[in-house]
């Protein structure tokens, strides 16, 4: 067995409880501060932060004598679920990483539709365009043909005119 010293113990104890803590929360709450303390009757935790809506949080667990790492991801649940009303589980791993490429694949397609949709309006504008500048030479072609008329005396149902 090696000796390992008991500020790295206590150094990778609290990274641990950080991290669980951050991982349990899922991105909902920032952790600015992480506190285990020894007592008489077992350990206490405390946390300080803000829920992602800005909303400070300061708690100290009751005393516990369980696993640290299982008591922050509680807190860190029951912080959520205490600030949202909403009783808050984390979504497991797997189903996590299923959420999160759906996620980037929705956020391609919808890029993908979005370009898709502004070269389909350049287009319809383009058309537009077309349409409107073959109505003014249909005018100007109308225009010609009821002056050719004028000018040969023809009439506009077709019989020429009486000369």
């Amino acid at each position: 067995m090696t000796n390992v010293p008991f500020d790295a113990l206590s150094d990778a104890l609290n990274r641990a409880i950080r991290a669980t803590f951050i991982g349990t929360a899922g991105g909902k709450l920032r952790l600015e501060s992480t506190g285990m303390t020894e007592e008489s009757h077992g350990r206490r935790l405390h946390f300080t932060g803000f829920h992602r809506d800005g909303t400070p949080f300061v708690v100290l667990s009751a005393p516990f004598t369980g696993s640290p790492i299982e008591r922050a991801a509680q807190m860190a649940a029951d912080i959520i679920t205490t600030h949202t009303g909403v009783p808050y589980m984390p979504a497991p791993a797997v189903v996590s990483g299923l959420a999160q490429t759906l996620r980037s694949r929705l956020t391609e397609v919808t890029k993908r539709a979005d370009e898709i949709g502004l070269r389909a309006n350049s287009a319809v504008d383009n058309l537009n365009t077309v349409l409107d500048s073959a109505e003014g030479v249909i005018r100007d072609v109308d225009n010609a043909a009821a002056d050719v008329q004028s000018a040969l005396g023809l009439s506009t149902n077709g019989d020429p005119s009486p000369l």
